[in-house]
């Protein structure tokens, strides 16, 4: 090596030397955010599991006071545009005490209310505003939730709560006052839990895809909070049914779902002495 050679080279490095340790630092930062990023994607969904689980727990206990299930919140609902003519005249929607008064964006269970006594839709036979909204945080007293009582997921996202609405029941027996005590286990849910999108509309998941009917449903959209391109799973989660699908997370599905099943809520029920 020449003296101007040697000169050079103790005055830094070459550009392809610093070349590579660019690269190489790029690579172990690319490393540590993936590493971060799935750490926090991890312990937003354990986040979300907690909060779903005391929101079931809740769900329960609101059951041993009540004898029913509460009806989900809604926002910005056109609830009473969806009635026949006569109806639109009377119906308003009713917040945990059953007064007539319309408030749009609140965690408090949503009900329809009239005011004609013939046909009282009303909280005394458990006519929910509508039967999928929102977890009604505020009527459970849960947390956490944002600045209008919606429940948060671990992604800020509001969490979603399904109720059976027993068409063509009235009273409706998941949702009316002491209507669970009375009939006991001649109860029949309405809902259904899909391994994936039905293909048998609307009378139950299909063939070869196992189901199962719950009374309600508690579902975080996930990360992505909507369906991304193709999936037809998460669309399924969204569209206001009665069907909802809960499978392994994968690309095109990162909703997480736990249900209260019928044997859970009896059996808690009768421990409680709710029956």
């Amino acid at each position: 090596m020449t003296r101007l050679a040697a000169i050079r080279r103790a005055r830094g490095f070459t550009l392809v030397e610093l070349a590579v340790v660019i690269m190489i630092v790029a690579l172990l930062l690319g490393g540590l955010v993936a590493t971060l990023d799935a750490q926090n994607n991890a312990r937003s969904a354990s986040q979300t599991e907690q909060s779903m689980q005391l929101a079931r727990d809740a769900l329960v206990g609101f059951a041993l006071r009540q004898g029913r299930l509460p009806c989900p919140a809604v926002e910005n609902i056109d609830f009473v545009g969806s009635l026949p003519a006569y109806w639109q005249a009377h119906a308003a929607i009713g917040y945990r005490d059953g007064a007539a008064t319309r408030v749009d964006g609140t965690g408090e269970e949503a009900m329809a209310v009239t005011s004609t006594s013939g046909s009282p839709e009303s909280t005394v036979n458990g006519r929910c505003a509508d039967s999928v909204g929102f977890l009604p945080a505020l009527t459970l007293g849960i947390g956490p939730t944002d600045a209008q009582g919606f429940l948060l997921d671990g992604w800020g996202g509001r969490v979603m709560y399904a109720v059976s609405d027993s068409p063509g029941s009235n009273p409706r027996d998941f949702t009316t006052t002491g209507r669970l005590r009375t009939l006991g286990f001649a109860v029949t849910p309405n809902l259904y839990v899909c391994t994936s999108a039905s293909t048998n509309k609307p009378v139950d998941c299909g063939a070869a895809n196992p189901g199962a009917r719950v009374p309600a449903i508690i579902l975080s959209r996930g990360k992505n909070f909507a369906q991304p391109a193709g999936g037809g799973d998460e669309t399924d989660n969204n569209d206001g049914d009665r069907f909802f699908v809960s499978h392994t997370p994968g690309p095109s599905f990162d909703d997480q779902m736990i249900w209260l099943s019928e044997s859970v809520l009896y059996a808690r029920m009768i421990a409680g002495n709710g029956f």
